[in-house]
C-alpha cells in the first residue's frame, strides 16, 4: 500500500504513531495496567489523529488497525528511567547547547526535506530532529 508520491505505508504509520505520541486527550489518558482501557484509548487516540487531520480515517485505521494492548511493552515503557524525571529535571540532564545547534544545523542542511515532511505530513522539523 502506498499514499502520497510514493511515500510507503509504514512512513505514513510512523509519521502518524510520532506526531501523536502524547498529545492531546490520547496522550493524556492511560491504557491501563491490565489491557481493559486500552479500547477506549486507542479509539481516542484515532479520535485525535483525525481531528488533528493528520492522515484521512482510512488511512488511520489502516495504520493502526494490528495494534494491540501488549503488557511486556507497556512494562518496559513504565520502567524507563528518564521518565521518572520531572521535564526540567530531564532537560538539565540530557539535553546541551551542542546537541540544539546540531539539530538545528541538521534541519538548515535539509531544509526542502523537511519542509516537504511538514507541508505534508504536519509534523515540524524540531520534532523530528528531537526525536
Amino acid at each position: 500500500m502506498r499514499f502520497r508520491g510514493g511515500v510507503g505505508f509504514l512512513r505514513v504509520a510512523a509519521v502518524l504513531l510520532g506526531s501523536l505520541a502524547f498529545s492531546g486527550a490520547a496522550g493524556a489518558a492511560s491504557c491501563g495496567n491490565d489491557g481493559s482501557g486500552f479500547d477506549a484509548w486507542l479509539a481516542a487516540y484515532k479520535s485525535d489523529a483525525a481531528a488533528r487531520r493528520v492522515a484521512s480515517r482510512g488511512v488511520i485505521e489502516s495504520a493502526l488497525s494490528g495494534v494491540r494492548y501488549d503488557p511486556r511493552v507497556v512494562r518496559l515503557d513504565r520502567s524507563q528511567k528518564s521518565f521518572k524525571l520531572s521535564f526540567n529535571q530531564f532537560y538539565r540532564r540530557r539535553v546541551s547547547n551542542a546537541m540544539i545547534s546540531r539539530g538545528r544545523s541538521y534541519i538548515g542542511n535539509n531544509r526542502r526535506l523537511f519542509d516537504r515532511i511538514e507541508r505534508d505530513f504536519g509534523v515540524p522539523p524540531e520534532i523530528i530532529v528531537s526525536i
